[in-house]
């Protein structure tokens, strides 16, 4: 019994390191892509396209990659033209870009978002509104995540590593190998499916 699972720790490790590299792999097809973005909001500034500019620095939170320091300059330029709007008296059209920004890092980062962007976009919605603190409570009161979503990520969650686990368990043998050529590929898909669902829900929950 010992020799089997010893057996097993090179298929495990494998794996484990292709795991790793697929996360590694999507995290820089994200930053890609949101420096993509990112450039292209700063086009859209320059040609003096403002909406374009919000949407383009919008797009960079949904390519979310903890860390990217593009979040904090995409999140600048929405906040310093909601100001900008602000100043010239248009008080709609600035709280609906604070209210842009509070959404693009809560769905980006469902957990919280960016606390110190959140409470900032919340006082200032509060303030140019002329709610105050009711307004400010409201928009602090505790979130409840979008419930089909929320199930769609759960599942998708545990699918994932019900298939991983089934990939390790059924599609090794003693020797270390996969069995066959057509076995593990249903484990495989199965692990595909249930990441895709786990990252569509976080980013819809």
């Amino acid at each position: 019994m010992s020799a089997m699972r010893e057996s097993r720790i090179p298929g495990v490790l494998a794996l484990l390191g292709a795991g790793g590299f697929a996360l590694a792999l999507v995290a820089g097809v994200f930053l890609i892509r949101a420096e993509t973005a990112w450039r292209e909001a700063l086009a859209r500034k320059a040609a003096g396209d403002p909406a374009g500019m919000v949407r383009a620095a919008r797009a960079v939170f949904d390519l979310y990659v903890p860390g990217n320091p593009r979040l904090e300059d995409a999140s600048r330029l929405i906040a310093g033209e909601a100001e900008a709007r602000a100043e010239a008296r248009d008080r709609a059209e600035a709280i609906a870009l604070y209210r842009t920004l509070r959404s693009a890092w809560i769905s980006a980062h469902p957990l919280g978002g960016d606390g110190e962007w959140v409470a900032r976009c919340e006082e200032r919605i509060a303030d140019l509104s002329g709610g105050g603190s009711k307004a400010l409570d409201e928009m602090r009161a505790p979130r409840r995540p979008h419930g089909p979503w929320a199930a769609v990520a759960a599942l998708g969650f545990g699918g994932w590593v019900l298939a991983t686990l089934g990939l390790v368990t059924r599609g090794f043998g003693p020797d270390g190998r996969l069995r066959g050529a057509w076995r593990p590929l249903g484990w495989i898909a199965a692990i595909a499916a249930g990441f895709a669902a786990w990252i569509a829900g976080m980013m819809r929950a």
